[in-house]
Parts: C-alpha cells; structure tokens; sequence
C-alpha cells in the first residue's frame, strides 16, 4: 500500500462494517430472517428502565445531601450568631456554646453517614450499569455477524453452481459466530433478570438507612432543642420585667401569630394509698395537684400612629373608615382565650409567651 491508501486493519473493519449492514437491510426487505430472542428482549427492556430508574434516584439523593448540607451550613451560621449576642452576663451563656457545638457535630454525622449509607451506596449500584450496557451492544454485534454467516451459507447452498470449498468455509465461520452470539446471549439471559430483581434489594437498603439515619438525628435533635428552650426559659426568668415590644404594627397582623412550641409529655400520674382511700385526685410527681403553668411573656404591640386616632384613613370614597380594634397585650389575648376555652397556636391569637408543661 502506498501512503495514501488505506492500511488492512481499515479496509478489514470496512469490510465487517458491509457485511454487517447488508443482513441488516435484507432483513428489513424480508430477504432473509432476523434470529429472535423475546426473552432476551424483555430483559433487556427492562434493565433500560432500571438504568432510567436507578439513575433518577442517584440524582435525587445527591440533591437531598446537598440540601442537608446547606441545612447544616445555615443552622451552624445561626447558632454562631446567637453566641456572638448571647450577653455573657446573661443566664445560659456556657451552656448556649455546649449547645451549639453538639448541634455541629450532629449534623456532620448525618451528613457522613447519609452519604455513606444512601448516596455512595446508590452509586456503587449504578456503576454496574455500563459494564452490563456494553456486553449487550457487544451482543448485538455478534447477533449480526451470526445472521450475516447464515445468510451467506443458505445463499452458497441454495446456488444452482455449488461450491464445496466455499461451502466448508462457509460452514466453519457460521458455527463460530454461532457459538460466540449464543454463549454471551445464554449469559446475558441468565444474569440480566438477576441484575433488574436486585433493585429490591438496593432500594429496601438505602431508605432503611435513611429511615435509621433521620430517626436518630431527629431524636438527638429534638434533645439539643429542648436544651436549648431551656437556655432561653433562665434568660426569660432572669429579665422577667423585660417587655417585647412592636410599634407601628397593628395588633391583628397575621404575621405576628407565633405557633405554640410543642409540649412535652404529659406527666405520669400517680395516686398515693391515702388519696385513693379518700377518692382524691392523683398526684403528678411534684406532688400538687393541677399542673404548672409557664410563666407569661409580656409583649406589647404598639400600632401604627395613623390609626391610632378615633378613626381610620379615609377610603376610596373619601369616608372615613370604622376605627381600628384597640390594642391589647399579648398577654391580655392569652388570658382572653383561656377564658374563652381556644384552642392553643390558633391564627386568631398573638400570644408569643412559651406554652409548656413542666
């Protein structure tokens, strides 16, 4: 060959490439049969929509730790926050730090952990995907080079001239593709079902674990929030003559209703010998009778000067509209909705003072 024409191993490739393409084409003419196998082809569907599948949730995972980081990041900056205006004076102040470095340490864990457990788990899960995606191209190949040996042996067989030598060769190369296609087709057939059936597996895995990772950082969580409302409940107590107060907003905006915290359980009751033979009430642990209530929170809401005169600004019409409601401390909304038998948290109240049971 002369430099500018091309070497063997192209004009090789170049030739498989036709004899590859023709059965294609005479397949689709009805010239000759295409080898099936619906098995096979089931299998293969369905790993594509396990790839699909599996692919999804590998980005939804890696989106959810993302957020948890961000979450732990944002909840760090708070908690440094509050350090840097924590009064050292101020009743709590060493335990604001304790608290602050457990929270940190919590989150870094969760986040370790989740990405362990769920991402990294995910992902060793669909590594096996390509290896699998290559063996089934790689037989699509051999299945044309099979059907392309048998259509050239029928067609020697089938000439009015038959050449034997050519026939023998003929012969030869279709058993060998043959053998080739139909052992990688046996193993793909066998390992393909096993591949899709395994996705139960993987996924009671990984959400068992997250399941155990959220309960857990949940509970430790929930113990870092109540020390952490107890930090607040002593620096309550300390400045208790402290008043909160919001000027130029009227006292029935929405926006200023705060939901109750949530209480923790209940008391376990108990009666004594002497209060049952007497038919009295049992006794909470304190041995009192009722149960405490947390002290109030004194807020004051000032409304804007604009109304606070007889009545409000004039409307569209010119007109004077209807005064607005007084105003009234939060604590006084408190007592009014005791009073009245509301419900604790409604949208109705503006009560920012701690609702807990002791």
């Amino acid at each position: 060959f002369s430099s500018g024409d091309p070497g063997p191993g192209i004009l090789r490739t170049a030739y498989i490439h036709r004899e590859r393409i023709n059965p294609q084409v005479l397949q689709k003419l009805g010239k000759t049969v295409e080898t099936k196998d619906e098995q096979f082809e089931q299998s293969a569907y369905n790993f594509q929509q396990q790839q699909i599948e599996g692919h999804k949730l590998y980005k939804d995972l890696r989106a959810f730790l993302s957020a948890v980081k961000v979450m732990h990041e944002s909840s760090k900056k708070v908690a440094e926050t509050l350090h840097e205006i924590y009064s050292m004076e101020w009743d709590g102040h060493a335990d604001l730090k304790a608290i602050a470095e457990s929270n940190d340490l919590l989150w870094e864990d969760y986040e370790e952990k989740l990405a362990d457990q769920a991402v990294r788990t995910m992902e060793n899960y669909i590594t096996q995907f390509g290896e699998i995606k290559e063996r089934i191209a790689k037989r699509g190949r051999k299945l044309v080079d099979y059907d392309s040996a048998r259509h050239h042996l029928e067609a020697l067989q089938n000439a009015k001239k038959k050449d034997e030598a050519k026939i023998a060769k003929a012969e030869e190369e279709f058993y060998k593709a043959q053998a080739v296609f139909e052992d990688l087709n046996k193993e793909l057939r066998e390992e393909l079902p096993e591949l899709y059936n395994s996705r139960i597996a993987c996924y009671v895995t990984i959400f068992q674990n997250i399941s155990n990772l959220r309960d857990i950082f949940y509970k430790e969580m929930s113990k870092l929030n109540h020390d952490l409302y107890e930090v607040m409940s002593k620096l309550e107590k300390q400045h208790s003559n402290k008043v909160f107060i919001i000027k130029g907003v009227s006292s029935n905006r929405r926006s200023l209703v705060i939901s109750a915290p949530v209480r923790s359980p209940p008391p376990v009751l108990f009666t004594s010998p002497e209060n049952a033979a007497d038919g009295l009430p049992p006794l909470s642990p304190d041995n009192s009778t009722g149960s405490a209530r947390a002290p109030k929170t004194s807020v004051e809401v000032h409304p804007d000067p604009a109304h606070a005169s007889g009545s409000g600004p004039p409307d569209a019409t010119g007109q004077n509209r209807p005064p607005p409601k007084p105003e009234r401390t939060l604590s006084q909304s408190s007592r009014e909705a005791e009073e009245d038998g509301g419900s604790e948290g409604s949208m109705e109240e503006l009560d920012f003072s701690p609702k807990r049971t002791e």
